[in-house]
């Protein structure tokens, strides 16, 4: 003979299941470090790897500032926070847009300085996502072109910016057409 099991039960069963599914835990973003203690350890190729992870990326480059060249724009799609611990730049060489953060992705940048990129349009950064900068320095970035704009940020997207310096930044500078006199009707008679 089967037993009777109560409609109710199987009900709570199932949602028992789908509530262990949905708050079960997620795999964490991966964290990050670029560098081994060196100067040296510090390369573009490093920190492509660190960026692939997603998650944190902080810097281990040694005691002294150090400045890391990329060749090409580093591409967020994901959640990302890089901390350059007051000692990192990240520099375009006057050749590449450092970063160009997606729609729907998310970076935050700290103590870190953006440097010489160039771009069309956020010589530094281009955001279309979520970009969060602080206590970061923006120095000789620049967009280049008449369409272009932000030669440090260029946004289309959230930017918040907290005790950060632009310095030396270029973008083209639009003309304006020329306003047209208002002109006043003659009082009536």
């Amino acid at each position: 003979m089967i037993p009777h099991v109560p409609q109710w039960a199987g009900i709570a069963a199932t949602f028992a299941v789908v509530a262990l599914v949905a708050w079960s835990p997620r795999p964490a973003r991966g964290d990050a470090v670029v560098g081994t203690g060196t100067p040296g350890s510090c390369t573009e190729a490093a920190l492509n790897a660190a960026l692939a992870g997603g998650g944190n990326v902080t810097f281990n480059c040694g005691a002294n500032p150090v400045t890391i060249t990329v060749t090409s724009t580093k591409g967020i799609a994901g959640e990302m926070s890089i901390d350059g611990g007051g000692l990192l730049t990240l520099s375009g060489g006057g050749r590449a847009q450092v970063f160009n953060v997606s729609a729907g992705a998310t970076l935050s940048i700290a103590n870190l300085i953006i440097s010489e990129g160039q771009a069309l349009s956020g010589g530094g950064i281009y955001n279309s996502g979520t970009l969060t900068v602080t206590n970061s320095t923006f120095a000789g970035n620049s967009a280049d072109s008449s369409i272009g704009s932000g030669g440090a940020i260029g946004n289309a997207g959230t930017l918040m910016v907290t005790n950060s310096t632009f310095s030396t930044t270029a973008a083209p500078t639009k003309t304006l057409p020329k306003a047209v006199p208002s002109r006043t009707s003659p009082p009536a008679r």
